[in-house]
């Protein structure tokens, strides 16, 4: 605060060293909210099954994932929905797709 001490005057200066010092406090932890997420990007999607988008990208073409589109190029996947149809692909392998 040398800065500030050369523009202040000498009773200025006095108040400033008396002032009480404002402690910092920790935040309140927030009340934790149950969130659920209803769909994921493509990636995500791919991560959560470790799968490359390729795959991906083949299994929504085939009608096998299910795909909500948002805008243009926005797409979102369901996560229970698409879940449970990948769970029925692989239950039923390959041939039994689509």
């Amino acid at each position: 605060m040398p800065f500030l001490y050369a523009q202040r005057g000498a009773s200025e200066r006095a108040q400033l060293d008396t002032a009480p010092r404002v402690m910092a406090t920790k935040p309140k932890p927030k009340p934790e909210i149950e969130t659920q997420v209803v769909a994921l990007r493509r990636k995500d999607f791919a991560i959560r099954w470790s799968i490359c988008l390729r795959t991906l990208d083949d299994l929504v073409t085939a009608g096998i994932v299910p795909t909500i589109k948002l805008g243009k190029r926005c797409v979102r996947i369901p996560v229970e929905p698409a879940d449970a149809a990948l769970m029925a692909y692989m239950a039923n392998g390959k041939e039994g797709a689509a």
